[in-house]
């Protein structure tokens, strides 16, 4: 009952307690206000809140909202638990009130810290005790009877407060990070704007403008062929990586682990760029596409697509206006349940192709703002890794 790592002013052992003892859950509201800013599961990613104004009218209002919130009354997110996706209500005082929505359980304590309530709930252990209780499958759930019987460890008041000031500071050097990221991401995407818009345009190294940019389809530039099924030949001790759907990232990005297979009737080469085919719901994934780094180690599964360059082009450029024009093959999926796109609509996507020194130009410059970015991300991954550590330490 004690944490492996603890302030040197506190000793003794914390208390076991149930979270229902030391938090009103759901409790009693007055009846909800004529206009309120509304909290859906949607609102929320990261325990940020998206969208500080959603004004609705009571008359309005979906039958799940009813959580009337007051500063520092914590939202649980009960349905997939597992996501960790809370919410601290702590916004300075507005005309307008939240009201957040039933998929979340509203958490209020008086007599103990509330951050420290926060941060305990997203250790391992509580989410562990969470997801034993939750029923369902594809959408595991707990009720709030449930939740209140958690039982959690907790030591005295100054000590949770010397706890939740400590960790906020964690929290913050976290939230900053995000922020950098972003503000990169956001700068990048505005050259990138201009750049594709022709409002900056490069120069030789005289000096001396380059030629005018030539429109041309994808199929002009590059060889397109699809990718084959895999699902008979998987090997956890295979030497080929295998790009599938679930390889790229929402940023277009291949992801660092795959599935391996030993055998196949052709490999990828480097430079060969990857496109997503397939996506369920909005197709928010669709045409999606990342560049192969290295000869002879990855394969393609089916509902991938390859282009691969038949004419001197240069792939980091082309991969760079493929995502920055993403929504046409957004546009261009066909189906209900799952958005797929077709070699046609592929092949005859126009694409502004300017002189290949001009396109390498391009290509550095914007590759800079991705080393950049990745570097972000990389001490942004350092400090929620430390944050993980300091949560399995720090708490009972």
């Amino acid at each position: 009952m004690v944490p492996k790592l603890r302030f040197k002013e506190f000793c003794g052992e914390w208390e076991e307690k149930r979270l229902g003892d030391v938090c009103k859950i759901n409790p009693k509201n007055e009846s909800l206000p004529d206009t309120f800013n509304y909290i859906d599961l949607e609102n929320v990613v990261e325990g940020r809140l998206l969208k500080f104004n959603n004004t609705i009218s009571k008359n309005n209002a979906p039958s799940r909202a009813k959580r009337l919130l007051q500063n520092n009354d914590i939202l649980y997110q009960t349905v997939r638990p597992y996501q960790k996706n809370n919410f601290y209500f702590d916004i300075e005082e507005t005309e307008i009130p939240y009201v957040a929505s039933t998929g979340y359980s509203q958490l209020r304590t008086d007599k103990n810290n509330p951050k420290f309530i926060f941060q305990e709930i997203h250790t391992d252990i509580f989410v562990n005790n969470v997801l034993e209780r939750c029923t369902g499958t594809s959408y595991p759930a707990i009720n709030s009877s449930d939740l209140g019987n958690i039982r959690f460890t907790i030591p005295s008041l100054p000590e949770q407060t010397k706890i939740a000031d400590f960790l906020s500071t964690v929290d913050d050097k976290i939230q900053n990070q995000e922020d950098k990221i972003t503000h990169l991401e956001n700068i990048k995407k505005g050259f990138m704007q201009k750049i594709f818009s022709r409002k900056i345009r490069f120069k030789d190294d005289g000096g001396e403008e380059f030629p005018e940019w030539e429109e041309k389809k994808i199929k002009d530039c590059c060889e397109y062929k699809n990718g084959e099924s895999f699902e008979n030949k998987l090997d956890e001790n295979g030497q080929y990586n295998l790009i599938s759907l679930n390889s790229i990232d929402s940023n277009g990005q291949l992801k660092k682990v795959f599935k391996k297979v030993s055998d196949a009737s052709w490999y990828l080469r480097k430079d060969d760029l990857v496109m997503v085919l397939s996506d369920v719901g909005h197709g928010d994934f669709l045409g999606l596409s990342d560049l192969i780094p290295q000869d002879n180690k990855f394969v393609l599964n089916q509902r991938m697509g390859l282009l691969r360059k038949k004419n001197k082009i240069n792939m980091v450029y082309i991969r760079k206006y493929i995502n920055f024009n993403q929504k046409y093959f957004k546009r261009h999926g066909q189906g209900s349940s799952q958005q797929n796109l077709s070699k046609k609509a592929i092949e005859n996507f126009k694409i502004e192709v300017p002189c290949l020194k001009e396109q390498q130009k391009i290509a550095d410059f914007l590759s800079s703002f991705d080393e950049k970015i990745s570097t972000e991300k990389e001490t942004l991954e350092h400090l929620k890794q430390l944050k993980k550590g300091l949560l399995q330490q720090m708490f009972v």
